[in-house]
């Protein structure tokens, strides 16, 4: 809201007095601001609670004199979903309120004759049912907004002789003949938005000289609305329309920007004239170009029919931007577009050639999915990238002429060989991807760099002569290949080198280890390596073997491996090995497997996975020493040898869900500071205490847990547990700043107040709604609250100073105990508020700092915009 703070109430003081002087017995009935003296009164209490709020007068009467000084200090606010008033549904009494903006949400108004003559210029409703708008027809108003609105008959607001914008949006309007068709007169209009709405036709022409732009967006128009009247008409939006008569824009000598996306458009000839600069014809039924205007710099004529007059694009020499993907194009001959930089997009099009098509100064031209056979008579010396993938290319004809190339996508294609690579004059790639074409052989590769080379599913089954090359990344998964050696004469340049021979019949990867180094990631996912001594030739950043059908990894015997990283997850391993040293890997994935028990040294320092295997037996742990250990998903019943013979290191992530453990008594043995553990979805009916450990986040969900013994834990959850009384858990209380007990049938929350470092509370779906245990934690600054369908009735037990609290899905009725809430933010969402008896509580909390408020339902909701008085 705009504040008028240039003597709105003077105004009106002496027009009051003049009226009482020369009438002599009263203010005039017939004008709104007589009735503001000598006080300023109501008829909707709604509108009362919004303005006693707003400058803080819940007392005594009200008086022009009173609203003006306290408004006006205040300066400018906003209130709830960015609108002033909320829910009216009446405005006597607004005339007298120094208002130049009305924005109102969800009101319905009957009577709007109180805004007649006030100095009110911009009016907003949203979701608004509005009355008869005669009384508008003499307001200063400059801009009309009206969205999801009720409205009737709108000749009053054409004939506002101040109106230059006005905005009736996704309101259902038939019939605006008064605002855009031949009953329409409005020459200080200069915006008109009637998008969303039911508009079918629009009848006669409208006389709007002074227009500039025009949206009809997503209606049901079958023609182009008549524009001859609108002289000074830059814009029109059309998308989203059933429309194919375009001849009502025919002549039209100011039009710049046409968008008519998602239309049924087929003859662009009514478009020949016009002075276009943009034009969006996408998804229309267009199938020849046509004449279209010459002077154009954006054109997008994707998703259409197109076939004939690509040539005529050669007429358009300032054109910028260009987009003709997804249609029918067979031929690029006769398309020049000098001086066109950008992105040129003709994928999914019926090209069969590229001769003629001349972009000298395209950077990136894609022509996926066309069936090209071959690029000969591409002509793109500054072409960067070209991607023309699953095309039927069958060489690499035509990419000589752009020796600026850094990126080629060649996938799906008929390629055969790498032979005509060199024509590019052993030009380096940053990338070249053939995957997907029937290479068969390199022994053809020309002497070149490629940084990264794609060559998957390619039905490759030797690598000889991909030592022509250089690279830093290939990718050939999918293949024949047996056979590594030729790798080990190639140069590997650049760092973080990934090697990725994935699912080929690949067993030996010895060679590689003379050109691997500590920096690369050799990837054989779905590979035959079945003998696991070869990894000790290796210095590298990591090794994956994933679905390799591993059984036997006794070659790993001796230990002591250069290898950061190793994944040996999804393979058949059922036993491992007693090793003669430490592994050496800082990482080691075996999940996935067929593993019930482990040996001795098989840990790592950093990371180790054994997530989905039959585990039941922890002794081979003994003496680990590891950050993140993941035992999830085995067959756990009891931790007692596994905590005697572990040694945790601090700050542990320790993940033991998804078991069967009934028995958690080996956790007393922990003595270390972890900072994750899990052990949610076991069968574990108590947690015993922990005295000589501390856990930064301790997950119990999923158990049938009724008890919880000391630990110092900051983050607790237990989702879904059985506990039925804080008392159960109170001891697991002393160091927790955030705990979760929704889910679980708790009949008492008496003695949660001991938690005296809790500071994020969630207790939904608890079966209770009665919260009041936890006035003591509300009280505190910046505490937190989830308590969602719970069925509260009663708010005020919840008022305090908790920050934040989410009481979504109850059944809380009356929020007039806000009014005494001095902060926090409420999420109320799905609860049946009367408005009415929280209005004021609901207001008040809106125009405070640093809170907020949020109501309605999921599908329509309402909040607060905190107000920023900068001049207070």
């Amino acid at each position: 809201m705009t504040v008028d703070g240039r003597g709105g109430g003077a105004l009106f003081r002496t027009f009051g007095a003049a009226l009482l002087i020369l009438t002599g017995c009263g203010p005039a009935e017939d004008d709104p601001r007589a009735r503001c003296f000598p006080e300023v009164s109501f008829d909707d209490p709604r509108l009362e609670i919004h303005v006693r709020a707003r400058i803080s007068a819940f007392e005594g009467p009200l008086t022009v004199e009173l609203i003006e000084e306290r408004w006006r200090a205040l300066g400018p606010g906003e209130g709830i979903s960015s609108h002033e008033f909320y829910g009216l549904r009446g405005l006597e009494g607004i005339q007298c309120l120094p208002l130049e903006e009305f924005r109102c949400i969800a009101c319905e108004l009957d009577d709007l004759s109180p805004l007649r003559a006030t100095p009110i210029t911009e009016f907003t409703c949203t979701e608004c049912s509005l009355g008869d708008l005669s009384p508008l027809r003499s307001t200063p108003i400059t801009e009309f907004t009206c969205t999801e609105c009720s409205l009737g008959d709108l000749a009053p607001l054409a004939a506002n002789d101040s109106v230059e914008a006005i905005t009736i949006t996704k309101s259902g309007l038939e019939d605006v003949d008064d605002l855009v068709g031949g009953g329409a007169a409005i020459p200080q209009l200069l915006r008109l938005n009637l998008s969303g709405n039911q508009i079918a036709a629009i009848h006669g022409t409208p006389l709007l000289p002074s227009v500039q732009v025009l949206e009809l967006g997503s209606n049901r128009l079958r023609a182009a609305p008549p524009v001859a009247g609108m002289p000074a008409l830059g814009r029109l939006n059309l998308d989203d329309n059933p429309l194919a008569d375009l001849d009502p824009l025919a002549g039209h000598a100011g039009l710049r920007k046409l968008s008519i996306e998602g239309a049924e458009v087929t003859s662009v000839a009514a478009l020949a004239d016009l002075a276009l600069w943009e034009l969006n014809l996408r998804g229309n039924q267009i199938e020849d170009i046509g004449a279209l205007p010459t002077g154009l710099t954006h054109l997008w004529l994707s998703d259409n029919r197109i076939s004939r007059g690509v040539e005529r694009i050669a007429a358009m020499p300032g054109l910028l931007v260009l987009d003709l993907a997804r249609n029918q194009i067979p031929s690029l001959a006769g398309l020049e577009v000098p001086d066109f930089a950008g992105e040129l997009s003709l994928e999914d099009n019926a090209i069969t050639s590229v001769a003629g098509l001349r972009i000298p100064k395209v950077l990136w031209l894609t022509l996926d999915r066309n069936p090209l056979p071959t690029l000969a008579g591409l002509d793109a010396p500054a072409l960067e990238t070209l991607s023309a993938q699953g095309c039927q290319i069958g060489g690499f004809d035509g990419l000589a002429g752009s020796p600026a190339l850094a990126e080629v996508r060649l996938a799906d294609n008929q390629i055969s060989g790498l032979g005509g690579l060199s024509g590019l004059g052993g030009r380096p790639l940053d990338l070249l991807d053939l995957s997907r074409n029937p290479i068969g052989a390199l022994t053809e590769a020309p002497s070149m760099m490629i940084y990264n080379v794609f060559l998957d599913d390619a039905g490759l089954t030797s690598l000889d002569g991909i030592e022509s090359l250089a690279i830093r990344a290939i990718s050939a998964v999918g293949n024949a290949i047996t056979d590594l050696s030729p790798l080990a004469s190639v140069e590997f340049v650049g760092v973080n080198s990934v090697i990725d021979f994935s699912h080929n019949p690949i067993s030996d990867i010895t060679p590689l280890a003379a050109v691997a180094r500590d920096d690369s990631d050799l990837v054989f996912v779905g590979a035959a390596i079945t003998d696991l001594s070869q990894l000790a030739l290796f210095k590298v950043h990591s090794v994956d073997l994933r679905e390799n059908g591993i059984v036997d990894v006794s070659g790993l015997a001796e230990g002591d491996l250069g290898i950061r990283a190793l994944n040996l997850a999804d393979n058949a391993i059922a036993s491992l090995p007693p090793l003669t040293h430490g592994l050496g890997v800082v990482s080691l994935d075996l999940s996935g497997n067929e593993l019930t028990a482990l040996s001795s040294r098989w840990w790592v320092s950093q990371s180790l996975n054994l997530a989905r295997n039959q585990i039941s037996d922890l002794s081979g742990l003994a003496g680990v020493s590891v950050h993140n250990l993941d035992l999830s998903d085995n067959a756990l019943t009891d931790l007692d040898v596994f905590f005697e013979v572990a040694y945790f290191i601090s700050d542990l992530h320790l993940d033991l869900s998804g078991n069967q453990l009934v028995d958690a008594s080996g956790l007393a043995a922990i003595s270390t500071s972890i900072w994750s553990l899990d052990l949610s979805d076991n069968a574990l009916a108590a947690l015993p205490a922990m005295p000589n450990a501390s856990v930064e986040e301790l997950d119990l969900s999923g158990n049938p847990l009724t008890s919880i013994g000391a630990v110092e834990a900051t983050d607790i959850r237990c989702v879904g547990c059985a506990i039925t009384s804080v008392a159960a858990i109170a001891d697991a209380l002393a160091s927790a700043v955030a705990l979760d007990l929704s889910g679980n049938p708790l009949a008492s929350l008496d003695g949660i107040a001991g938690a005296s470092a809790l500071e994020r509370l969630t207790l939904d779906e608890i079966g209770t709604g009665d919260l009041s245990a936890l006035a003591p934690l509300l009280a505190r600054d910046g505490f937190t609250l989830s308590a969602r369908r719970n069925g509260i009735v009663d708010v005020a037990p919840l008022v305090g100073g908790a920050a934040y609290l989410d009481l979504s899905g109850n059944g809380i009725v009356d929020l007039s105990p806000l009014v005494d809430a001095s902060s926090g933010s409420y999420i109320l969402v799905d609860n049946p508020i009367d408005i009415d008896r929280s209005l004021r509580a609901m207001v008040l909390h809106c125009l405070r700092r640093d809170v907020g408020i949020l109501w309605g339902t999921d599908a329509r909701s309402y909040g607060c915009s905190r107000p920023d008085y900068s001049d207070t």
